[in-house]
């Protein structure tokens, strides 16, 4: 898995006792336990991130075949991308092509829960910010922008509205 520190954290956590980094804690059910629930959750975020992209992916291909500048708003909880940049620059050398624009939107919900399990919170911070990361990227990557929802987003659409009205198209003649 990737992080060590954050696994012998999750460890001293989960399983209510002390590895150091170099330690494998091999043999341990609550330790190989907490390892393969790991493994589980990469693979599963991977497969989300690979079935995610081929769905942008297809609907780009059939945008190809309308003529003319197009808009593509992608509103979102997040998205993880695993190490792996590949579907994302498939999407990026398609939305060219496609003449697509990709905007993506993070919806901001980490405020929302329990207030009593600050702690759970406070851990969740990684995770959104890597779902943030991978929307960031794929529309980087994609001649778009990012922007994240927190509140209503009027300011989010007007600034999307006004982006949209303003393409300006040169042409040069031989």
């Amino acid at each position: 898995l990737g992080n060590r520190n954050v696994f012998v954290q999750a460890v001293a956590r989960i399983c209510q006792r002390q590895i150091s980094s170099s330690d494998g804690g091999l043999g341990d059910p609550c330790i190989d336990e907490v390892e393969t629930c790991a493994q589980r959750t990469v693979d599963n975020i991977r497969q989300n991130a690979v079935m995610r992209t081929s769905n942008i992916a297809a609907l780009m291909r059939m945008l190809a075949s309308v003529e003319g500048p197009k808009t593509l708003v992608l509103i979102s909880a997040g998205l993880m991308l695993p190490g792996d940049l590949e579907p994302v620059q498939q999407i990026a050398a398609l939305a060219p092509a496609a003449n697509v624009t990709l905007h993506t939107i993070y919806v901001d919900n980490s405020f929302a829960g329990d207030a009593r399990n600050q702690g759970a919170q406070v851990r969740r911070g990684g995770d959104v910010s890597a779902s943030m990361n991978g929307l960031d990227t794929l529309a980087g990557m994609s001649r778009g922008t990012f922007q994240r929802l927190i509140g209503g987003g009027e300011g989010i659409f007007d600034r999307l509205s006004r982006e949209m009205s303003a393409v300006y198209r040169l042409g040069v003649e031989a």
